[in-house]
């Protein structure tokens, strides 16, 4: 069990990194409009994955704070339900959109497939679906309530099953399929370099292939670390 200080130390990391992550998706978020970019599905997954990220971060800084403030005795305790509710449901979409931005990327760059938009809509149902759906099921079975840093799910042990079962469990899935998609995508862009020999035989092709191969698979590894994140 933490101190009152190392639980402060602990608010204050939490709130500061939710900060820097909320700055984060406004930039991308602003840029895109600005830009007038999100008629590309890709830069729609982005976007949508930046706006359900940015009300995750705000909301995991209320909860901090709420918790904060209640400890200190401001009261606060009935908003903590309403904060976790939100807070679940928007940083388990964030989770799930990450997914369907793997998905994509490996229908698209390993299957070749040249309809991804098809699977928009799914996304869409998946990721609302999915996460509405895990706030109510800790709604019903009473879940919501504190801990020592925050206002999510309470330290009781049937509370903390449920915390796995609603957020940890498709978090570990959703971060499995992206390692994975990405692996597989990384093997294709190395199968696709040994099995082409024209790119070898033209200098000047090749060097551009070979480049073009180079840079896809720098930009993979950079999304792989981003999602995972």
């Amino acid at each position: 069990e933490l101190t009152d200080e190392q639980t402060f130390v602990v608010q204050v990391l939490t709130c500061v990194s939710a900060t820097l992550s909320l700055l984060g998706c406004l930039f991308i978020i602003i840029s895109y409009i600005a830009l007038k970019q999100v008629s590309a599905m890709h830069l729609r997954l982005i976007l949508n994955l930046a706006i359900v990220d940015a009300f995750g971060s705000a909301f995991l800084m209320l909860s901090v704070i709420f918790r904060f403030l209640e400890m200190e005795g401001n009261g606060f305790e009935d908003l903590c339900t309403e904060v976790g509710f939100l807070m679940q449901f928007f940083l388990l979409a964030s989770v799930l959109w990450t997914g369907c931005i793997a998905h994509t990327l490996l229908r698209t760059l390993r299957h070749n497939d040249p309809d991804v938009e098809r699977y928009e809509w799914r996304y869409h149902f998946i990721c609302w679906t999915v996460s509405i759906a895990s706030c109510f099921t800790l709604l019903f079975t009473e879940s919501y309530g504190e801990d020592d840093i925050w206002c999510w799910v309470g330290e009781e042990r049937p509370k903390q099953l449920m915390r796995f079962l609603c957020m940890y469990l498709p978090l570990i899935l959703v971060w499995s399929f992206n390692i994975v998609s990405f692996i597989r995508i990384l093997r294709r862009l190395e199968d696709d370099h040994t099995n082409d020999p024209d790119s070898e035989d033209d200098l000047a092709g090749g060097n551009v292939e070979r480049g073009s191969r180079s840079n896809i698979k720098k930009s993979m590894k950079f999304f792989m670390v981003i999602l995972v994140i």
